[in-house]
């Protein structure tokens, strides 16, 4: 677990970069997934942001205190100072698919599973953690490819682990941040 230290060190992002996360569509306030360049001219396509005190009080404890660690190891990290830019990603799950998913809500345990639709008619089976941000997508198609959700039965749900080839969401980083 991160020390107390290490929260309270957390550098403010500049008023551009925040008005540039702004600027990026996403349903939740509390977390911008986005695409991210830094200052080294490295790139990640899937970074989600969270403000430090969001982070430090609602994902490390629960909103009751129940002590849950939200995966923030060393290697999901990009340290703010980093930042260079901040756009849209290019695995977005588009906001209506997402807010489908949220709306639904998990299907198991661990998430979400659902088929997803694509313009042309083709379907294929997802899958992702408690929060539905991004999608991998099958080779040639892009988010906006995208058109719709079909969520499956309980029994169905219990068959496509093995019956069905089940894409997974893309691994994505954190980057925690203070307001300006």
């Amino acid at each position: 677990m991160p020390s107390w230290s290490r929260w309270k060190s957390v550098p403010r992002m500049s008023a551009e970069l925040i008005s540039a996360l702004r600027g990026v569509p996403h349903l939740d306030d509390r977390y911008v997934p986005c695409a991210v360049k830094q200052n080294d001219k490295s790139e990640s396509p899937c970074v989600v942001f969270v403000e430090r005190d969001f982070a430090k009080d609602e994902m490390l404890f629960g909103p009751k205190g129940l002590g849950i660690y939200f995966r923030f190891d060393p290697d999901r990290m990009i340290e703010v100072a980093s930042v260079a830019e901040v756009r849209i990603s290019p695995f977005k799950l588009p906001l209506p698919i997402e807010k489908m998913l949220r709306e639904h809500g998990p299907t198991h345990a661990a998430g979400y599973l659902a088929k997803l639709v694509l313009k042309d008619g083709k379907t294929y089976w997802h899958a992702w953690g408690e929060q539905p941000w991004f999608v991998s997508l099958p080779e040639g198609y892009r988010t906006h490819d995208l058109i719709d959700v079909v969520f499956p039965s309980e029994n169905e749900s219990r068959n496509v682990w093995s019956s069905e080839t089940v894409a997974s969401e893309p691994r994505f980083r954190w980057c925690v941040y203070s307001g300006p």
